[in-house]
């Protein structure tokens, strides 16, 4: 019974822990990265960083005319260029300098403000509007990984060791005394 149910719980695993992100993350490769939605947010102004322990990393407020953002690293804007919030469909609400999408980095908070519908989404899906951004993804991955290894093990326990020959041995021991 052991045996059956890790062999399930291993398949299960395999499929929807494994192959499923796997063909997600596959999905996202050959899908274009598009600006699904924007928001002008003033011209840079000035940028403060944070200095990140042993386990996190650094943030910077970034400081434009119209108000600050925190974001995840680091970025290099000179004073006076337009900077756009733009959420992104693979990755999320990003900060990007102007319309350059390869300058973009990620918010280290949610955005709550006003966003404007992109014209040039077109038929693009919007993979975070479903919480399939790439990072969520990856971590899904991970987790199936882990859980799929842990399984193997117990999995590689109940061939290695069955239980019915143990139990047997024990009871005929009982019988005799």
């Amino acid at each position: 019974m052991m045996r059956r149910a890790s062999v399930i719980l291993f398949c299960f695993t395999l499929v929807f822990g494994v192959l499923v992100p796997t063909g997600i993350l596959i999905w996202q490769s050959f899908a274009p990265t598009v600006a699904i939605s924007s928001s002008d947010i003033g011209e840079f102004v000035s940028a403060n960083s944070t200095p990140g322990g042993l386990f996190s990393q650094n943030f910077s407020s970034v400081q434009s005319t119209s108000g600050t953002v925190t974001i995840e690293g680091a970025i290099s804007v000179a004073k006076g260029q337009k900077l756009v919030l733009r959420t992104i469909n693979k990755q999320g609400v990003q900060l990007c300098v102007g319309d350059d999408l390869g300058s973009c980095v990620q918010l280290a908070s949610p955005w709550f403000g006003p966003m404007k519908p992109a014209p040039q989404s077109g038929d693009a899906y919007d993979f975070q509007r479903y919480g399939l951004t790439t990072p969520n993804v990856q971590s899904w991955l991970k987790t199936g990984f882990l859980v799929l290894f842990a399984l193997s093990l117990l999995l590689v326990e109940s061939i290695v060791f069955p239980a019915s020959k143990l139990s047997k041995k024990k009871r005929s021991k009982r019988r005799r005394y």
